[in-house]
């Protein structure tokens, strides 16, 4: 089966059309039960609702006594007149622990010791703070008259039995599984993490730390390909180099696809050169190919397709047009397949600190550090030798998206940037997608 031709002039999709192409069928993923403690970086596979109220019961937020209004009506504000000289003075009934309950109601002309965190003894309808009291013994002196409810964290005030904790969908991070251990869960259902089959191609490559020919080397694509596979919430497998020899590429490709991947991903061999023989060698395996070229820099040549049942990746080999792509294609491809609905990194409008040039006709991606100044984020444009390079994105950052139809960004201009790794919880739809760059001047009549 030969390519679709869907590009004859060869500039290839638009990024958002390549981007729906590659979302449009999702991973293969099941769910499963894994323990609370091995959920850490996790996606649920369903809702998760609380079996309890939290707090179980009415609970003091503060060390100090728990107390009846009416005991305190006549006593005024803190510091009220005549506060300090002339005290309410009330018996204490008893002192509550957190972890042990009350022993008896709280009865008029009493008040309760409790602490942070213990139940409250019914009757009580306030606490005070025990700064602002003086214990003598059994007794205990107020200069203060509380409010209805203070200092008392109601039963289920922080989500009651049958609420919605989180959704499907949501990725689990350190304060989710210490609210799932709250309820008392002990197993969560999750998605699998989609098996990513990872290969480089070329002969240039020898693995890291080994020897090296002249003219060769080390790969660096498939660690780099594999972390962020990690990071997305897939399981990578590095299946190694292919070489630019169509048996020898087809055998690494055959050994992938018996490891049966949701998805195939290789980085170079399906540009135009000589040597670039993997587009050539997935068709010959029986690859469907949906498209081979999209107009975007770094990273024009990206093969989408499906291979085996699996979906499969055809990267570029340059190690930023790589990188780039990889986050663009197989990590979103990869959330939403384990029901994000955001599953894009996270766009945010960020003031530009240089000028970028930028020549319409593809949508470029501009890698930039990020700053907080006192003004807000900015956005610094590195200085990087080409899509070849191995440093860019080192240090974190971004992606200044300059449009395919838009000219230079200007210092001072805002521009829509895509983060390098996104904080848990958030990220972008496909249609928050958006490009900046000043807009070309009219052609001449």
């Amino acid at each position: 089966m030969t390519p679709v031709p869907i590009d004859p002039a060869g500039q290839g999709l638009r990024l958002e059309e390549a981007l729906a192409l590659a979302l449009r069928r999702p991973l293969r993923c099941t769910p499963e039960r894994v323990p609370l403690s091995a959920a850490l970086g996790r996606t649920l596979a369903a809702p998760v609702h609380a079996a309890l109220d939290a707090p179980e019961q009415h609970t003091s937020a503060m060390d100090g006594y728990a107390v009846i209004l009416s005991d305190l009506s006549d006593l005024g504000g803190l510091g009220g007149p005549g506060a300090a000289e002339a005290p309410r003075w009330l018996r204490l009934q008893e002192v509550v622990a957190a972890g042990h309950p009350p022993q008896r109601p709280l009865v008029p002309g009493a008040v309760a010791r409790v602490m942070t965190g213990a139940q409250l003894p019914t009757g009580a309808e306030a606490v005070v703070m025990q700064e602002h009291t003086r214990r003598e013994g059994d007794q205990v002196a107020f200069f203060e008259q509380p409010t209805r409810g203070q200092h008392i964290r109601r039963q289920g005030s922080d989500h009651a039995a049958g609420d919605r904790l989180l959704p499907a969908g949501a990725r689990l991070g350190p304060e989710s599984l210490g609210l799932f251990a709250s309820q008392g869960l002990t197993e969560l259902t999750v998605w699998a993490r989609p098996r990513v089959a990872v290969l480089s191609t070329g002969d240039e490559l020898a693995p890291p730390g080994g020897p090296r020919a002249p003219g060769q080397r080390w790969a660096s694509n498939s660690l780099a390909l594999c972390a962020l596979i990690e990071e997305a919430g897939g399981e990578a497998i590095d299946c190694g180099i292919a070489p630019d020899d169509r048996a020898a590429a087809a055998r690494v490709v055959r050994a992938a696809m018996d490891l049966q991947p949701a998805l195939i991903l290789s980085s170079g061999g399906v540009s135009v050169g000589d040597f670039d023989v993997m587009k050539d060698v997935f068709v010959e395996l029986g690859a469907t190919i949906d498209q081979w070229r999209v107009a975007m820099k770094p990273g024009k040549p990206l093969l989408i397709g499906e291979l085996g049942g699996a979906r499969l990746f055809g990267l570029p080999g340059n190690p930023l047009s790589s990188a780039t792509t990889c986050r663009l294609f197989a990590r979103s491809l990869i959330r939403a397949s384990l029901g994000d609905p955001t599953p894009l990194l996270p766009i945010l409008d960020v003031e530009l600190s240089a000028r970028v040039a930028h020549r319409p006709g593809r949508a470029e991606l501009v890698p930039v550090l990020l700053a907080v100044t006192d003004q807000g984020l900015r956005a610094s444009p590195q200085r990087i030798t080409g899509s070849g390079s191995t440093a860019a994105g080192a240090l974190g950052g971004g992606l200044a998206l300059l449009g395919v139809d838009l000219g230079d960004a200007e210092a001072g201009d805002r521009v829509p940037v895509m983060l390098l790794s996104a904080p848990l919880g958030l990220g972008a739809r496909l249609s928050d997608l958006r490009w900046g760059g000043r807009p070309l001047p009219a052609a001449p009549p």
